[in-house]
């Protein structure tokens, strides 16, 4: 299967539909697999939600073209900037992967919503390589964070990461950081405008910040499975930064730099699961983005008889979790 995605042919990233579909069949099958929707992280996150009322299935087609949408983003931006040793669009295979290697990452939440736009905040830090004049993509940059705090407000964590990932990118400025900052506020304003218009205005305030968000760090896990998938996540963490040096092997100056930036946006992402109220392990699904890239790159290295099996032992293994429940009870 893994050999479909071995391509340039950007038109096979329809495939990201049908294996995330194999994915999240489980709760296709079995009804009392499927757990609700996950209305916390942001005050938007619990609109959306809204949209598609009572209707699961509604709610998982939604879902399902989102998440192959962001895996078809993430695996054109390694295609666009040549950035793996041989193209592919594996890096969307394993954000799929990834995504749905636990029942309790498959309902819609706002970090998955909120994904989509931190794609298009890394995507355009990428673009800004030492391009003279490009104000607007780096204004870009702070709104796209701005929109994705709506849906998981501890995202705001990536402005610190827009700082380092442009100081990788190019000589940075204070005229420059400060657009960033203009970027990120301006969804801000135009949501205060609109609550304020309608006499929302404390209810924004206290039903988004005071709701979400948590400087305190007393956040905690306490579940064996939930701790396992953080210790897992850790562990694939702390494997592609150990592989660091095979990633930049015989890669220019300018890619080099750009696979530090998803580095940068790995920590950045742990980080994120410190400033969140009700955190649980659904926050964990930010890492996805750059663990996806990474996975990537680790399975092209790989010869493509070893990529294949792996990568079937992988898919079995997540298959076994979702359908855990059914199998033992």
């Amino acid at each position: 299967m893994l050999g479909l995605f071995r391509t340039n042919q950007l038109s096979n990233g329809i495939m990201f539909l049908f294996y995330a579909i194999i994915l999240r069949s489980a709760t296709y099958i079995f009804p009392e697999l499927r757990l609700a929707a996950i209305g916390d992280g942001g005050i938007f996150n619990a609109w959306v939600l809204g949209l598609f009322g009572e209707s699961w299935w509604a709610l998982e087609i939604f879902t399902v073209f989102l998440i192959s949408i962001q895996a078809f983003l993430v695996a054109y931006m390694i295609y666009e900037f040549r950035l793996a040793k041989e193209v592919s669009l594996f890096a969307g295979v394993f954000y799929i992967l990834l995504n749905c290697c636990l029942q309790w990452f498959l309902p819609l939440s706002g970090v998955i919503i909120a994904n989509t736009f931190l794609i298009f905040a890394l995507y355009s830090i990428l673009l800004t390589y030492r391009v003279p004049s490009c104000s607007g993509t780096i204004f870009n940059i702070g709104f796209w964070i701005g929109i994705s705090t709506f849906f998981e407000i501890s995202n705001f964590i990536f402005l610190v990461f827009a700082v380092f990932g442009l100081n990788l990118m190019r000589a940075l400025k204070l005229k420059e950081l400060i657009t960033v900052l203009v970027g990120f506020l301006v969804p801000y304003l135009l949501a205060a405008v609109y609550f304020f218009w309608n006499d929302q205005y404390v209810f924004f305030i206290k039903n988004h910040v005071h709701k979400y968000l948590d400087l305190s760090f007393i956040s905690a896990f306490n579940n064996v499975w939930v701790n396992g998938t953080v210790i897992f996540f850790g562990l694939l963490i702390a494997f592609h930064i150990l592989n660091s040096g095979e990633y930049n092997k015989k890669k220019s100056i300018q890619t080099q730099k750009r696979i530090s930036v998803f580095y940068v946006f790995m920590l950045a992402s742990f980080f994120t699961i410190f400033f969140q109220s009700q955190t649980d392990v659904t926050n964990l699904l930010v890492l996805t983005i750059p663990l996806s890239i990474f996975m990537g790159f680790a399975f092209i290295n790989l010869s493509k008889n070893m990529s294949s099996t792996l990568h079937w032992v992988l898919l079995f293994l997540v298959l076994a979790l979702q359908f855990r429940p059914v199998i033992f009870g």
